[in-house]
């Protein structure tokens, strides 16, 4: 059927209702369209098109294998449905709950997508609602799904999508894409829920990275949930989640909130605003008031680094500050304190400590004599304490230590008679 536009049209005829359609084993090709079309006439009456289940059905040479529409579609299962060689889609989603299983994707050409989800359009006010994707297989040359929010979503398609509006859930389980070409495998940018379990996204070509998109809509909510996926990076530079925007700071444009609650990513939640980019191997955290909470009910929050360090950086064109970690041998505490003010560390006061000999001069009665030693790393102005490491004698008495340059020098006052002190060790610390 080479000049079809669509080659078999599920429908409601006049007041009916249509319901508990089959359709298995059919072979679909060559039309210059849609291969199956689901859903009531659109616009028109919306009569129901519903508990229908559509299996086995090859679809080869089409414009869109299937496209379905209208609120009043519901209960439609895609089970084994197989699209091959496809212009614009391989299954198109303007309304109704989608549920798909085992169904498998192969373009050799550049589509738009292997499937595409629609919130509400402007014209129609049509959308989709919930989403179970489940044991579908991808193998094209173009993205594998994709979610619109506002005109432009895709090259050449000037449909306005408020992704606002479709806030039910989308799920992905046991999902296998194998992408050929660059770019965002999945682009989600609907306020519903996203949720990733036990999915496999791989590169077939060196040199390939792929995204896992979620750009929700202005001002709105968006939970990720990823749980056992395999993201493939054995083909540098690989699979990544990109949540955006990326830099430039501190300005990124708003995209509204996302919180991540995953095994396979860090742990987000935050108040709006929050942005989060990963991209080039960083993975970065952007909060455009300023705050930023990070949370895990009822457990530690962890981080994992390879560098063992988190680095600061309160303005683009001032230097870093990096907080590092020293590798634990065993499990360490380290606890600020309940009170306000400013942590001082070694490194802006050093500290240096040692023993020296003191051999002070004949002190005479009631009179104070100094003894001084060489005390590497000291410098004048240093504050210092000190200690014998036993008495000089009943009647002399250590008043004070100081330092000088390269020196640590000692007071000894003598209470009785005059008296020929013997050298003793002294111990000490100074700082600046």
């Amino acid at each position: 059927m080479d000049t079809a536009t669509i080659g078999i049209d599920l429908t409601a005829v006049d007041t009916k209702q249509s319901k508990n359609n089959i359709l298995r084993n059919i072979s679909i090709v060559h039309i210059d369209g849609i291969g199956l079309r689901v859903g009531p006439p659109d616009p028109g009456p919306s009569y129901q098109v519903s508990e229908a289940v559509i299996e086995k059905i090859y679809f080869d040479d089409v414009k869109t294998g299937v496209l379905q529409v209208n609120l009043q579609t519901a209960n439609i299962h895609y089970r084994s449905v197989d699209v091959h060689d496809f212009s614009e889609y391989g299954m198109d989603f303007r309304g109704g709950p989608v549920k798909m299983t085992g169904c498998t994707f192969v373009n050799q050409g550049t589509a738009k997508a292997d499937v595409r989800v629609r919130s509400s359009e402007s014209s129609t006010g049509n959308l989709a609602l919930e989403a179970v994707f489940q044991n579908n297989y991808h193998e094209s040359n173009n993205p594998a799904y994709i979610f619109c929010d506002g005109p432009n979503c895709v090259a050449g398609d000037s449909i306005d999508e408020q992704g606002e509006w479709r806030v039910f859930p989308t799920s992905f389980i046991g999902v296998r894409v194998r992408s050929t070409v660059s770019g965002n495998i999945i682009d989600y940018r609907h306020a519903g829920s996203l949720n990733l379990i036990g999915c496999s996204f791989e590169l077939i070509n060196q040199g390939q990275n792929g995204f896992i998109y979620v750009a929700p809509p202005v001002g709105k909510r968006v939970q990720v949930a990823s749980v056992g996926n395999f993201y493939d990076r054995r083909l540098n530079p690989g699979v990544k989640m990109l949540f955006p925007p990326v830099p430039p700071f501190p300005e990124p444009p708003d995209f509204g909130e996302v919180s991540v609650l995953a095994n396979d990513n860090p742990t987000g939640v935050s108040e709006p605003g929050f942005l989060i980019a990963d991209h080039t191997g960083l993975f970065s955290l952007w909060e455009k008031s300023g705050k930023l909470i990070l949370y895990k009910p009822n457990a530690r929050l962890q981080f994992f680094n390879t560098a063992g360090a988190i680095t600061f950086k309160n303005d683009p064109a001032a230097q870093t500050t990096q907080l590092n970690a020293v590798t634990a041998t065993a499990g360490r505490v380290v606890s600020l304190p309940d009170a306000s003010g400013t942590v001082l560390l070694n490194s802006t006061r050093p500290e240096v400590c040692g023993s020296v000999f003191i051999n002070p001069p004949l002190i005479l009665s009631g009179q104070s004599g100094d003894g001084s030693a060489s005390a590497s790393g000291l410098a004048a102005g240093n504050a210092c304490a000190c200690s014998p490491a036993a008495d000089w004698g009943e009647d002399l008495v250590m008043k004070y230590c100081n330092a000088g340059p390269g020196t640590l020098n000692v007071r000894i006052y003598n209470a009785g008679g005059d008296v020929d002190a013997p050298g003793q060790t002294v111990d000490f610390c100074c700082r600046q």
